[in-house]
């Protein structure tokens, strides 16, 4: 499973999409899951009064069908771009608290204390990709896209030098 969060969506930028996502990803792997909400869904219905927030009614639902799952790779990308980064915080740590070992994360940021603040409590190894590397990945892309493309080979050579330049610029170790 697999969730960016994107700066240019505004959907894509609070935890509550996040669980939203990954809850819906996972329950389209398996016809068992969707009997399993649609329980959760009468039970919710049951109690009107219920005052949990939206986020941590996400979380459970969430940590509950991992429960059911023999493994599970999950993805997270770009954690700094989200706008309720506290909130992220927290449920991560839930979410590392309470999953069985059996899940698998991946969590994808540019550096921020905050972020890494929470990762030191759990056991989770940091890996430090080099800007350079990434810079070199992005601009060898560029020059092959530029190459192959059927819209973009077309363009004059100065054009695609200066596209060039500027991808280069901008990207700086994204």
């Amino acid at each position: 499973m697999y969730f960016f969060f994107d700066f240019n969506d505004p959907s894509k930028q609070k935890v509550e999409g996040l669980l939203r996502s990954l809850t819906l990803q996972l329950a389209a792997q398996c016809e068992s899951t969707v009997t399993f909400l649609q329980a959760l869904y009468s039970e919710h219905q049951a109690q009107p009064n219920k005052m949990a927030s939206a986020v941590r009614e996400w979380t459970n639902i969430l940590l509950k069908l991992l429960g059911k799952q023999d493994a599970c790779y999950i993805i997270i990308d770009a954690l700094d771009e989200c706008v309720t980064l506290d909130e992220l915080i927290e449920e991560i740590g839930s979410l590392l608290q309470s999953a069985k070992p059996s899940v698998r994360w991946l969590f994808v940021s540019q550096p921020a204390v905050e972020i890494s603040r929470v990762f030191k409590e759990y056991s989770v190894a940091k890996v430090k990709i080099r800007s350079s590397a990434v810079d070199e990945d992005i601009r060898l892309y560029v020059r092959r896209r530029l190459g192959t493309d059927t819209r973009l080979k077309s363009f004059p050579p100065s054009m695609k030098v200066k596209i060039t330049e500027v991808m280069d610029k901008k990207s700086s170790g994204m």
